[in-house]
């Protein structure tokens, strides 16, 4: 079994790649995102759909770009896998890209 920590998880693409890895019973599923609304409505979800799993499934709301994100990654065991999943949705920049410069 392996352990996996999936940034940005919470999200539309990272929901559906927690639930997939959430079936094959990671020894570890750790997943964070800066929205706590959304990662409470993944684990409501995964509960409801997928039940449980004996390996270590938890969800943190950490922005990705802190001081308590690089502190929380210094203390963990290593990952087999991160994936990266995180976005920032509808960019100002791609709309109007003069308004930045």
């Amino acid at each position: 079994a392996s352990r996996f920590l999936v940034l940005g998880g919470a999200g539309t693409i990272g929901q559906a790649v927690c639930k997939e890895i959430f079936k094959r019973s990671p020894q570890a599923l750790h997943v964070i995102d800066i929205s706590e609304n959304n990662l409470v409505e993944l684990v409501r979800d995964i509960r409801s759909s997928l039940g449980y799993i004996e390996g270590d499934f938890q969800t943190f709301a950490l922005d990705i770009g802190s001081l308590e994100y690089r502190a929380f990654i210094e203390q963990q065991p290593k990952y087999d896998y991160v994936l990266n999943l995180s976005a920032l949705k509808h960019v100002r920049s791609e709309k109007d890209p003069y308004t930045l410069m």
